[in-house]
């Protein structure tokens, strides 16, 4: 299909999160197609994060690498890391505060977990405020999604830096 406008295939739009409301015999953009699925995308990956942090079967270090896997554990699926970041680009561009949302929400609920663990507390003391403790994981989040190849590896180099901020300064 070289043109949203042509050939409308049924099977693909029935099986789109976005059918009905755009479908490829829809006279939407790809701009506006491409922001409601990234905005699809983005709440789904948040609600993801958001049901590991609350899961109390899972240990507070599981809880936290959970959160952080549920918002970056699609870059090691079904794509190479060049799709991906070319993607990110795209997304960045198009739908910049979209990813600043969904950054800031993830950081609150790294905040609210290292507060029930008490890390919040202890840094505090040493004049580290949990919003820094909880955007230092995000950046380590980002720094090792993009310079490890799978998801195992994500996971190991996250619990290293999850554990370094568990302990008191």
């Amino acid at each position: 299909m070289s043109d949203l406008g042509q050939t409308p295939h049924v099977d693909v739009c029935i099986s789109c999160p976005l059918y009905p409301r755009y479908c490829c015999k829809s006279l939407y953009t790809k701009d506006l197609l491409f922001r409601e699925a990234l905005q699809h995308l983005v709440s789904h990956l948040i609600s993801t994060a958001h049901a590991v942090a609350e899961d109390r079967n899972l240990s507070l270090r599981d809880r936290l690498v959970g959160a952080f896997e549920a918002v970056h554990c699609s870059a090691f699926h079904n794509a190479s890391r060049e799709d991906a970041l070319e993607l990110l680009q795209a997304a960045q561009s198009a739908a910049g505060a979209l990813l600043v949302q969904l950054e800031r929400d993830l950081m609150g609920i790294v905040a609210a977990l290292l507060e029930e663990a008490g890390a919040a507390d202890r840094w505090e003391e040493a004049g580290v405020t949990v919003a820094e403790l909880s955007e230092q994981l995000l950046m380590t989040a980002k720094g090792i999604k993009t310079s490890v190849d799978t998801l195992t590896a994500y996971r190991e180099r996250m619990l290293t830096a999850i554990r370094i901020v568990m302990r008191s300064p």
